[in-house]
């Protein structure tokens, strides 16, 4: 019968570096993706200021998007995730000035 005497191999150094590569990249992808799904709702909101008509756009889609991202916020503080949590605060802001515009400028 043969015994380790020194117990488990620790990782080694270039393997502590590729986990901690990935958990930074990790993170840029959800900054990044959270920039990208959120930042296309400014797009909605610039064409109302500018244009003031509401022709084309599908409320019910703004209602079932808010409802989406409030359920989203409550999952993220659920699992006290940060990134979720500040991506669907930003989402549920844009897409209630997006709704506020739109019943503005509805007639």
């Amino acid at each position: 019968m043969i015994v380790e005497r020194d117990g488990p191999k620790s990782p080694s150094l270039s393997t502590i570096l590729f986990i901690n590569i990935l958990n930074i990249m990790k993170e840029m992808f959800g900054i990044v993706g959270m920039i990208l799904v959120q930042g296309s709702t400014v797009f909605q909101i610039l064409k109302f200021l500018k244009s003031k008509k509401t022709e084309g756009v599908s409320v019910i889609f703004w209602w079932v998007i808010l409802a989406g991202l409030l359920c989203y916020l409550i999952y993220a503080l659920l699992i006290a995730n940060t990134i979720y949590i500040i991506s669907n605060l930003i989402g549920v802001t844009l897409t209630s000035v997006s709704l506020l515009l739109y019943y503005y400028y509805k007639n």
